[in-house]
């Protein structure tokens, strides 16, 4: 076990716990943050469907 490993999900830094297995991973953050240019407007209505059947063979019913 590598005591020198901590990860960071929501703010505060905590060591890699000892029963962990595997490889890390980073994924570093280089520059200024990218604002999205891409954005969806807020849906009032709730709007609900069935997709069957689930497996699929690979065609699926929509009803809705």
């Amino acid at each position: 076990m590598n005591t020198n490993i901590y990860y960071n999900l929501v703010g505060n830094w905590a060591p890699l716990p000892s029963g962990f297995n595997g490889t890390l991973m980073i994924r570093p953050l280089i520059g200024k943050p990218i604002i999205p240019i891409v954005s969806v407007d807020k849906l009032d209505a709730i709007i609900e469907f069935n997709v069957y059947p689930n497996p699929s063979n690979g065609n699926v019913n929509i009803n809705g």
